[in-house]
């Protein structure tokens, strides 16, 4: 009898210590940290890991207050000093949106010297935008691997206006067995239906007007594929026509590909993405929209 009590002991001791254990490995490796919200592009080159407890829902996108720029997210041919900061005041305004912990690491934490391994996205970052701007995806996927490793979230939320962005940080974490869900958040536009960027900023007000040719553009090939065109090529083409109809853009891409393999689209067979890049004056914008099939929109 003796010697079974102590073996229960025994065996409830060990429970509380591997408990214990857990606990305090979770507690220091970011576990209970539900997500983090648009930790590099909200909607700047931006680096605050917007944290909140897992109890309480995703609190709603912040303000456009970015503390930190990147260097290797920017192009050779790209202007890395005009990239915006971040005002007095972002991390009062942060507290208020709900934000319990901002994290602000400076250049040399997050690039100390000598720190020049790379995580190489693959094929994926080699087209549209990653052929405009190269090295700019290995750049991103560089830096948000080490802040997935450095918070250890649950979940990480992108915008679906860097689609491409989007799709590549997912292949990531999949390929890395990362353990981050990476989502995508709905794009935010503005009352023009322009989408949401810091590159707005640079826009006088009539290349603004032209600038909104790109949500139309997409918006007509998306509600043209909801009644039922499956013409791939079709719809490409008749976004490339009504851009280039407008005064004062200049196309860089206007395309329609499978909304996971970026592989060119013939036919719709399954869903899609129409994806645009155009320079309106000094600005590059980027938009997307989802290219579903007929019976798919209503649940969309």
């Amino acid at each position: 009898t003796t010697w079974r009590f102590y073996a229960l002991v025994a065996f409830l001791g060990s429970i509380v210590l591997i408990g214990l254990g857990t606990c305090a490995y979770q507690m220091f490796n970011g576990f209970g940290v539900t997500g983090i919200n648009n930790p590099l592009f909200w909607p700047f080159y931006i680096t605050p890991l917007l944290i909140w407890h897992a109890a309480a829902p995703p609190p709603p996108l912040p303000p456009r207050h970015p503390p930190l720029v990147h260097p290797p997210l920017g192009g050779p041919t790209e202007d890395f000093g005009a990239l915006p900061r971040a005002p007095d005041g972002a991390a009062a305004v942060l507290a208020a949106a709900g934000v319990d912990i901002l994290f602000v690491p400076t250049v040399d934490i997050m690039y100390p010297p000598g720190a020049n391994t790379r995580v190489d996205p693959g094929p994926l970052a080699m087209v549209l935008c990653g052929a405009a701007r190269p090295g700019h995806f290995t750049g991103v996927a560089t830096v948000v691997t080490k802040l997935f490793n450095i918070v250890s979230p649950d979940i990480a939320f992108f915008g679906d206006k860097d689609y491409q962005q989007l799709k590549i940080l997912q292949k990531v974490a999949r390929d890395l067995d990362l353990r981050v869900r990476v989502v995508g958040y709905p794009i935010i536009r503005e009352g023009d239906g322009l989408a949401m960027s810091s590159r707005n900023r640079y826009l006088t007000a009539e290349q603004r007007s032209h600038a909104t040719v790109l949500q139309r553009a997409l918006s007509a090939a998306h509600d043209q594929a909801c009644s039922g065109d499956t013409d791939a090529e079709g719809l490409a083409r008749g976004i490339l026509q009504t851009i280039e109809r407008e005064e004062g853009i200049e196309l860089e891409y206007a395309v329609v590909v499978d909304a996971e393999t970026f592989e060119p689209v013939t036919i719709l067979q399954r869903p899609a993405r129409a994806l645009v890049a155009a320079r309106v004056g000094s600005a590059r914008l980027i938009d997307n929209v989802a290219i579903l099939l007929l019976g798919m929109c209503d649940e969309h």
